[in-house]
Parts: C-alpha cells; sequence; structure tokens
C-alpha cells in the first residue's frame, strides 16, 4: 500500500522530471473504501487533502489508498503512474473518477 512518505517522493520526482512546463499540474490519488468500492480522485499537486473528510461528499466511508494490485489489475498501470487516461483500461467500469474543481 502506498504510503504518505511514498507519495511525496513522488510528487517532488515529478516536480523534478517536468521542469518548466507550464500549467496546472494534478496529483492523482487511487483509492479503496470498506465495502471495496474503487476512486481516482484528481487534484492540483499543492491541494492537501484530509480523506475523513473526502469520504462524505462522494458517499464513502474509510478511504485509503489502494494496494497496487488493484491498480495493476482493474487500470493496467503501476504506482506512480496514476492518470485518469489509464480509465481507459478499467473495461468493467470499477473506478468512480471525481476531478477536483480547481482543476
Amino acid at each position: 500500500m502506498l504510503k504518505k512518505n511514498d507519495l511525496l517522493q513522488i510528487l517532488e520526482d515529478s516536480k523534478s522530471l517536468r521542469g518548466t512546463i507550464r500549467g496546472a499540474h494534478s496529483k492523482n490519488l487511487f483509492l479503496k473504501d470498506s465495502k471495496g468500492i474503487f476512486y481516482l480522485l484528481s487534484i492540483e499537486e499543492n491541494t492537501s487533502i484530509d480523506l475523513k473528510k473526502v469520504a462524505a461528499p462522494i458517499n464513502s466511508k474509510k478511504l485509503s489508498f489502494a494496494n497496487s494490485k488493484y491498480l495493476q489489475s482493474i487500470m493496467g498501470i503501476e504506482p506512480g503512474s496514476v492518470s485518469p487516461f489509464a480509465l481507459i483500461n478499467d473495461k468493467e467500469k470499477k473506478v468512480n473518477f471525481y476531478l477536483d474543481q480547481s482543476l
């Protein structure tokens, strides 16, 4: 499972690799709730997020980062490459996608 420190490192790596590309940059969080429902949240990269507060508006409970095996089996990608574009691989439409209003 992806931990907060892992996510912070991925974000720092992304910033250093993109150079001076202008525009909004996002972070994409692949999440799972206690009922086994999957979510992909795309938010502006500098936005801090409280998963407890996010759960209620999306009618969920107890959100956590989904295991990488789910990421691979559902979206066909590896941790660090999460993107809304990978939703095309979700043939069974298991992932609920939410795009932050700021983007």
